[in-house]
């Protein structure tokens, strides 16, 4: 951008330095009759002096307007990026095995108590004399 309007810069510079300098150029014709010669230099071509300036407006204002028409650059596509993917592992979870319980101890296989001097089991009496006896609950064959 900054070297077109440099370069139209230079342009217009050259143009107004050009245009006023033959502006500024004799016009008609001479003439050596000395009454002639004025009324021919002041109205001779009078009627083309508007032409140079309207020329040089006309080229400046094409000028400016092929500048100023310029199409500007299209504006940046947006992308969309989406975030990276993290993964957090979760930290370990230990999980203690359960505590072994010991087993249950065997119970005594069922056995009744006698009472040899009242002659009853028990719970059927709740009190003996002497000693309980150890009987198995099934019979012997």
């Amino acid at each position: 951008m900054k070297s077109t309007t440099k370069s139209l810069t230079v342009a217009l510079l050259t143009l107004v330095i050009t245009s006023s300098a033959l502006a500024d150029g004799p016009r008609g014709r001479y003439s050596h009759n000395p009454h002639r010669g004025h009324h021919e230099r002041h109205h001779n071509n009078h009627s083309a002096n508007w032409v140079a300036p309207l020329l040089f407006l006309g080229l400046a204002g094409a000028v400016i307007g092929a500048a100023a028409s310029q199409p500007s650059p299209p504006p940046p596509q947006q992308v969309y990026v989406p975030p990276p993917v993290t993964y957090v592992q979760p930290a370990p979870v230990y999980v203690a095995p359960p505590v072994a319980m010991p087993a249950p101890a065997p119970q005594p296989a069922q056995a009744w108590y006698f009472c040899r001097s009242i002659g009853q089991y028990y719970p059927y009496t709740p009190s003996c004399p002497e000693a309980w006896q150890l009987v198995s609950p099934t019979p012997q064959q």
